[in-house]
């Protein structure tokens, strides 16, 4: 969480810490991360190679970090690309905002040719929504999510996301932290690099939107 003020409250204590994921700002703390960021880079470049110029994006709550780095993410890709970054949205609650989000884009004129989303339950709250608009996904807009969930591969059409390794993540930051309690050198932390899972959700955008 951005200002998170948890941390104050650590430091106070003087017990051993470990911050999973990136602060936003120093911390206090030995910090274990992973990659992630890369993986939103991937997926949208993937989508504009593909022909997409209109990528939108829809992400959960502003304030936890993750969110707002895969946003940052998502425009500075899109510039890369000479693009403009479209419209994006951040919802909560996320299931029920997210589908307003998803149908107030899919209703605008011009629509997005592509939605990504911050996570897979996003997404496929999206996919529900282009189905009740009666929009062909991917022939209309195509929808991907992030972290490959195990509902992405079975949702209709499967759902394109990004695979991180977060087994390996939870597993550095419980080494690191026994490291911590029993004041030892912290073991080093290689993550693994998010992997671009390709499924039907997306494809080549339509020559006529």
């Amino acid at each position: 969480v951005l200002d998170d003020a948890r941390l104050d409250l650590l430091v106070e204590s003087g017990l051993p810490a470990v911050i999973a994921g990136r602060p936003w700002g120093d911390s206090p703390f030995a910090v274990v991360e992973t990659e992630h960021a890369q993986g939103m880079s991937a997926l949208v470049e993937h989508l504009t190679a593909a022909g997409h110029r209109a990528v939108a994006f829809i992400g959960g709550d502003p304030a936890y970090e993750y969110v707002a780095t895969r946003r940052w993410v998502w425009m500075e890709t899109m510039r890369k690309a000479g693009l403009e970054p479209g419209l994006s949205a951040s919802v909560v609650p996320e299931d029920a905002a997210a589908r307003a989000a998803t149908a107030r884009m899919l209703r605008a004129s011009p629509r997005p040719t592509a939605i990504v989303y911050t996570s897979d339950l996003l997404a496929l709250a999206g996919l529900g929504v282009a189905r009740e608009l009666e929009l062909a996904v991917p022939g209309d807009v195509s929808i991907a999510g992030f972290d490959d969930s195990p509902l992405a591969s079975l949702s209709s059409p499967p759902l394109t996301t990004v695979r991180v390794d977060y087994a390996g993540f939870g597993e550095a930051a419980a080494a690191v932290l026994l490291a911590e309690i029993d004041g030892l050198e912290r073991p080093q932390f290689q993550p693994a690099p998010p992997e671009l899972i390709v499924r039907g959700s997306t494809g080549p955008a339509s020559r006529g939107r």
